[in-house]
């Protein structure tokens, strides 16, 4: 047995490979066919090839050698993400607890797009329990937030440039820090909102986790997205006005019309769903959901005004 330096613990510790401290074995003579030295013909080993011997914890327990510990545990298959069978303990108060929230591949992420950029389609009964995907509708509205300064901008830089004016003075980027709070406002306080009013007010047992009712807001932006690139042709139409305010209402009607689809087809079901199966409020139950439904209808139609006025104009 002899003292080795442990590269990850920072100690000796004792190695029990056998063939570290024994003295080689010298070969029998005679038993060597053929002339020459028997060194080389028979111990002409290569002496950089690493040679995989097991180590034990000193209980007799075999355990993995360094070079395979440090190799990450990584679920492979079910095209469910590299960490879908992992725990994601910790807390609130740890990153490895907000994992769950942002693990998911390239084909889940397309078909979340899938399913929000069908209006009509209802959440499924195996979805319902699911933590939501926090990743697509960050980033989603992230992008809307970029192209709606981006696509204003320019089309204002248009406009300017055709009506031959100074736009040397002028900042947009007081657009972009209210777009971020408007959009990512509306992404989280709303959802939020919905979540304290069903838990603590009604005290429902049964309704969705709070990141996938963000996760269907921030999805539902997807629609803005289009009307975003488009809106870049009220530059050229800065000299007929009656066209781009058809224009412009078109577009915030694309937008927040459909938008307002995608999310209401999948709350309404699950409004009535949590009001009748875990709630004792009894015949109300179905008032309260147009109630709370209606709410979240003004709240949306507010959202979409506060787009107009920010980026398509002033309401005339």
């Amino acid at each position: 047995m002899s003292q080795r330096y442990d590269p990850i613990g920072g100690r000796t510790a004792e190695s029990s490979n056998p063939f570290e401290d024994s003295e080689a074995i010298e070969p029998d003579q005679g038993g060597v066919s053929g002339g020459g030295d028997a060194d080389e013909d028979v111990f002409d080993i290569e002496p950089d090839i690493p040679m995989a011997v097991p180590e034990t914890n000193g209980n007799g327990n075999g355990k993995s050698s360094e070079r395979e510990s440090i190799v990450p545990d990584v679920a492979v298959g079910g095209g469910g993400g590299a960490y879908k069978n992992k725990s994601y303990e910790g807390g609130l108060f740890s990153t490895n607890y907000y994992r769950q929230f942002f693990d998911l591949n390239t084909a889940e992420f397309f078909t979340n797009c899938y399913k929000s950029i069908n209006p009509f389609n209802q959440l499924q009964d195996s979805e319902l329990n699911e933590v939501g995907d926090l990743y697509g509708a960050i980033w989603i509205t992230g992008t809307l937030i970029v192209l709606l300064f981006f696509s204003n901008s320019l089309s204002n830089l248009i406009m300017e440039w055709l009506n031959h004016k100074d736009t040397n003075n002028k900042n947009y980027f007081n657009l972009l820090v209210f777009s971020i709070n408007l959009l990512y406002g509306y992404l989280f306080i709303i959802p939020l909102l919905l979540y304290v009013l069903l838990r603590f007010y009604f005290k429902l047992s049964f309704i969705l986790p709070l990141s996938k009712i963000i996760s269907i807001y921030g999805y539902s932006n997807i629609w803005w997205i289009p009307a975003a690139f488009l809106s870049i042709v009220r530059g050229i139409l800065s000299n007929h006005q009656i066209l781009k305010r058809i224009l412009e209402w078109c577009l915030i009607g694309f937008g927040g019309i459909l938008s307002g689809l995608s999310i209401f087809t999948k709350l309404f079901s699950i409004l009535q769903q949590s009001f009748s199966t875990g709630s004792s409020i009894g015949p109300e139950s179905l008032k309260y959901t147009y109630l709370i439904s209606g709410f979240l209808g003004l709240c949306h139609i507010g959202f979409t005004i506060a787009v107009k006025v920010s980026f398509f104009g002033k309401i005339q």
